[in-house]
């Protein structure tokens, strides 16, 4: 069963809805909000429609599906699901992003497929692309995430 609830504004924005899934494979679809889209266990698609958008991508044992990367819109990563420590330059290493493929890989692990959308970004790289959050409260609070 997926969950949707608004969320107050914070650093990266005047408010965001939030759709989290379920511990099976989940199809989340967004609306015209920015919203956060985080399909937890299971092998996820996550369609984010207009807005901005973010992506929680949660597990590195299976592979969520993004349908309308647009620019702009982030990859979260939660650090602790990988089993990784705050030190952000080590941890970006073991990412890879494959921008022919359109694939995220943590240490040689596909975790994420996506697929442009109507405005794609027009350079993506790890740094651009990818923000470190630990908790979805960094995004929503004063604190914020560490973005890459």
């Amino acid at each position: 069963m997926a969950i949707y609830r608004r969320i107050p504004g914070g650093p990266h924005g005047p408010n965001r809805y939030l759709f989290e899934g379920g511990s099976g494979d989940d199809t989340l679809i967004g609306t015209w909000q920015d919203e956060i889209l985080i399909g937890k266990a299971g092998r996820d698609l996550l369609i984010g429609g207009a807005g901005v958008d973010y992506f929680m991508i949660d597990s590195p044992l299976e592979m969520d599906h993004i349908k309308d990367f647009e620019a702009d819109e982030k990859i979260l990563i939660s650090p602790s699901a990988f089993g990784l420590s705050g030190n952000f330059s080590t941890n970006y290493a073991r990412f890879s992003l494959d921008t022919q493929a359109r694939t995220l890989s943590f240490d040689g692990q596909l975790i994420a497929k996506y697929d442009v959308g109507s405005t794609p970004p027009t350079s993506m790289t790890l740094q651009n692309t990818v923000m470190f959050v630990d908790e979805l409260s960094a995004l929503t609070s004063g604190s914020g995430g560490e973005l890459m």
